[in-house]
């Protein structure tokens, strides 16, 4: 599509490569909780239920993820994730299927 800006200048959009790359930044959006869920998963299957080592793996997964090019949009504190994973260890209300 052709656009003129109010200078005069043209400019050539293609609304086809915009709807592809906001397709492609919802997908690569993560959720805090599902990575506490993960690290809930982690913790039941190494027995490890301590709060250094959740906060450890914790960031593992949060570095990694980010490397790995997701946007992780996450204001929580170190004992904020050790508190929900607690409790969703201690609960047990994650999905063991997933």
């Amino acid at each position: 599509m052709k656009f003129v800006s109010k200078a005069g200048k043209i400019y050539w959009k293609n609304p086809e490569k915009q709807k592809l790359w906001a397709a492609k930044t919802r997908a690569k959006k993560i959720n805090i909780t599902d990575i506490r869920k993960a690290v809930a998963r982690e913790c039941l299957f190494l027995g490890e239920t301590s709060k250094n080592k959740i906060n450890n793996i914790t960031k593992m997964y949060i570095d990694q993820l980010k490397n790995d090019g997701f946007l992780i949009y996450t204001k929580s504190t170190r004992a904020t994730n050790a508190t929900m994973i607690q409790r969703f260890i201690e609960d047990g209300s994650f999905n063991h299927a997933n």
